[in-house]
């Protein structure tokens, strides 16, 4: 179900932008469900509509941000699938900027509660760290604590 919550939502993507194409067409995040058709698993259409209420609105929290995510690691930013690879073998792959995980865009999401609520979004990138390996990465570690260490003095 996660993969569901990481697809591109039309609040960040616009509505002609191809993320997959294949021998049966050109996809969008205005068409999904055909997407999940043509590969037969609409189910996964149907956890997807499971998520959109939770992301589609993303209101300011009204608290203070701290926004910290890795930069500079090579993230797919679209997929393209042959008629031969069509759907069940790995597609060419377009590369972005990202954390491995979530592309760039996604990632400074955060950054759009700026403006939008009186608490500040404070925003700390860090250069070739991954997605998943964020909290073990020391230098995170010590921004992490330093900062927790500020706000209890």
């Amino acid at each position: 179900p996660s993969s569901a919550w990481m697809l591109p939502y039309d609040s960040f993507w616009k509505d002609d932008e191809v993320l997959v194409s294949g021998p049966l067409g050109n996809y969008t995040v205005k068409n999904y469900e055909q997407f999940f058709k043509d590969i037969n698993f609409t189910d996964g259409w149907m956890m997807r509509q499971d998520t959109e209420k939770y992301l589609h609105d993303l209101t300011p929290p009204g608290i203070e941000v701290f926004c910290v995510h890795g930069v500079k690691v090579k993230t797919p930013a679209s997929f393209h699938y042959s008629k031969k690879a069509w759907h069940d073998e790995q597609p060419d792959v377009t590369w972005g900027d990202g954390d491995g995980t979530v592309n760039m865009r996604s990632l400074l999401g955060c950054l759009r509660w700026s403006g939008n609520q009186k608490q500040p979004v404070h925003h700390k990138t860090f250069s070739g760290v991954d997605h998943m390996a964020i909290l073990d990465n020391a230098n995170v570690v010590q921004y992490m604590h330093d900062l927790l260490k500020s706000l209890n003095a």
